[in-house]
């Protein structure tokens, strides 16, 4: 996944690449920094995407926090649990590849969710 918005926990970056795996059960801590990474699928839109981010909270919770604002907290049936984060890369190449096509061509990422 590629991430899209700037995310202030857990901290994630625009144009960062995450790796996620569907067969680990998140884990949950008190401490923001053991929480697990997960990425999910909310019911309804957040600053205009679907997929995002978020820290896995007591079980069946997850938490975003996008940057300047505060945090949301997605219980039940309004996410889908895609996987835990399992690696995170920023590879400063690809994003300034990413920002020249768009820039220069109009090119984007659609969003979309196979299924």
């Amino acid at each position: 996944m590629v991430v899209e918005r700037n995310y202030a926990n857990p901290r994630m970056d625009p144009t960062d690449l995450l790796t996620f795996s569907g067969a680990l059960i998140p884990v949950s801590d008190p401490d923001y920094r053991l929480s697990e990474r997960v990425i999910v699928v909310l019911s309804e839109p957040l600053d205009g995407l679907l997929v995002h981010t978020g820290l896995s909270k007591n079980p069946g919770q997850v938490e975003i926090t996008l940057y300047g604002q505060k945090p949301v907290v997605y219980v039940g049936d309004e996410f889908k649990f895609l996987g835990v984060v399992v690696v995170r890369r920023t590879l400063y190449r690809s994003s300034v590849i990413r920002t020249w096509l768009q820039r220069n061509f109009g090119v984007i990422k659609d969003e979309q969710i196979g299924g």
